[in-house]
């Protein structure tokens, strides 16, 4: 499960899953969190979206620690396991109406 995070710069990525892939960082970066600056890696990513046939590829996804995110669906309770940030949202027409609780996105 991806979470939007418009206060995200980057995407983001749960490490664990990025060093289970086999994944070597190919840098770092300085983040400002709720809690300070923070160092995290980076590594080389491609983020594919199922049924709608978009894929992005990136010069590089910030690995941070996602454990104990969840997000709560009608279809139970879900790890969040990347955030959704301006890099990939500055691409795209991204409309929330929460009067309604519909979100619509176009390219």
């Amino acid at each position: 499960m991806a979470l939007i995070d418009t206060g995200a710069t980057n995407t983001c990525v749960h490490e664990a899953i990025l060093q289970t892939l086999g994944l070597n960082p190919i840098g770092s970066i300085t983040s400002g969190t709720a809690a300070g600056p923070v160092q995290h890696n980076r590594y080389p990513a491609r983020l594919e979206f199922p049924g709608d046939g978009i894929d992005r590829e990136f010069t590089s996804v910030v690995g941070v620690n996602l454990t104990g995110q969840f997000v709560r669906l009608s279809t139970g309770v879900h790890p969040i396991i990347a955030l959704i940030g301006r890099d990939v949202l500055a691409d795209w027409v991204f409309t929330y109406n929460g009067v309604a609780g519909e979100v619509t996105i176009s390219f």
